[in-house]
């Protein structure tokens, strides 16, 4: 955290995700994701759908990733829920965001604490070919429960 203040300024946030797929787990199955995030900020509150697809490989387990904004997150999950998506998880995460340059690329680091979860997690992005991450945080939630 040292590290990252020299860097920028901290940006205190809880995001709160909602995970969907449908009764027969087909996004799961297929290693893709479909989420509403609410992000509650100090000034302000946003909401996110994201569909993640499947993995581009296995060593870093990255995935192409599709977000855009919207205004009512209710008025997304209705649609949802009626094309036959339930929610299979849903959880909070505690961060820290940090934005900066480095090596030529704009970045964002995020400390993140999961309440249900030992340690604290960092990711790092940027935009890349690949979209690095190593482990899912609807897995870990998900084996502890």
């Amino acid at each position: 955290m040292q590290a990252l203040e020299g860097r920028a300024e901290g940006r205190a946030e809880v995001y709160e995700d909602i995970y969907f797929d449908n009764s027969s787990g087909d996004l799961d199955r297929t290693d893709r994701e479909l989420r509403v995030r609410t992000v509650h900020g100090r000034d302000a509150i946003r909401s996110l759908l994201t569909y993640k697809g499947a993995r581009v490989d296995d060593v870093t387990r990255s995935k192409p990733e599709h977000e855009t904004a919207i205004d009512n997150p209710e008025a997304v999950r209705a649609p949802l829920r009626g094309l036959g998506h339930t929610p299979s998880i849903a959880f909070s995460k505690h961060c820290r965001n940090y934005e900066f340059g480095a090596a030529g690329r704009r970045m964002l680091a995020t400390l993140v604490r999961v309440p249900e979860l030992d340690g604290t997690f960092l990711e790092l992005e940027t935009m890349v070919n690949n979209d690095l991450t190593n482990e899912l945080y609807t897995d870990a939630v998900a084996a502890r429960r």
